[in-house]
């Protein structure tokens, strides 16, 4: 079995959709997108960052990945609001915790997207996530109340 034929046993395996099993969309090659510097000589790195590509590419513009992106950003838009309003303040410690995961996640989505998407970095959209991610930053006490000098500890003053 050729490696083209075993390629495309393993993209039809995973469901992804190419031109040649009647997509609607093809999955970009490394030589559409120029990520591989033109001084790669070694056919082995080529061959490994055309593959890396590809997969984030399959990362990104899968429906589980974009489904989980969207419920962690419900999550951060309203668990702050939720947190303040009805939750006791010992719970504190496992929202912190979401909210890290939740900006950890965006982070690794921003850097999958500088590799799969064409023409994102420094785009419009690069722009939005990055303050998008940057705002977070207010929700996490934990590291926001360091840089504002603000303490959890409540001042009695008499």
């Amino acid at each position: 079995m050729s490696e083209d034929d075993e390629s495309k046993k393993q993209r039809d395996s995973l469901g992804i959709i190419t031109e040649e099993n009647h997509s609607i969309k093809k999955v970009p090659s490394i030589n559409d997108t120029k990520l591989v510097p033109t001084k790669v000589q070694s056919p082995k790195l080529k061959k490994f960052l055309a593959k890396t590509h590809e997969q984030i590419h399959c990362i990104v513009n899968n429906y589980l990945y974009m489904g989980n992106m969207a419920i962690c950003t419900f999550y951060l838009m309203f668990a702050d609001d939720i947190r303040i309003l009805c939750i006791p303040k010992r719970l504190d410690v496992v929202f912190m915790s979401l909210n890290i995961v939740s900006w950890f996640l965006y982070i690794i989505d921003i850097c999958f997207s500088c590799v799969a998407v064409p023409k994102y970095i420094f785009g419009f959209y690069f722009w939005l996530d990055f303050i998008a991610m940057i705002s977070i930053i207010s929700d996490i006490t934990w590291i926001w109340n360091p840089l504002t000098g603000v303490s959890d500890l409540p001042v009695f003053t008499t």
